[in-house]
């Protein structure tokens, strides 16, 4: 991965892109979200869907997700960042 975070942003953004396109999904609104505040990161804007298109990535994500929640219903990446 590139060492430039807008290059680094567009790798993922497009890895993304790629990988929901091969799953059947089309987020129209996906883009680099550029940072807003002084020495905040770059993001990746996943945009309005409509209903049909979140229905297809909640089964998508369903069906291969992560581990899940954490004992107290928590994302596991969110709990592990609190540690």
């Amino acid at each position: 991965m590139s060492t430039d975070p807008m290059d680094e942003a567009t790798e993922v953004w497009r890895a993304l892109r790629d990988t929901l396109q091969d799953a059947g999904i089309h987020l129209t609104s996906l883009s680099v979200d550029p940072p807003t505040l002084p020495g905040s990161a770059y993001g990746i804007q996943l945009g309005r869907v409509a209903v049909p298109v979140a229905q297809k990535l909640t089964e998508v994500v369903k069906k291969h997700g992560g581990p899940g929640p954490d004992a107290a219903g928590h994302p596991v990446e969110e709990a592990q960042a609190a540690e």
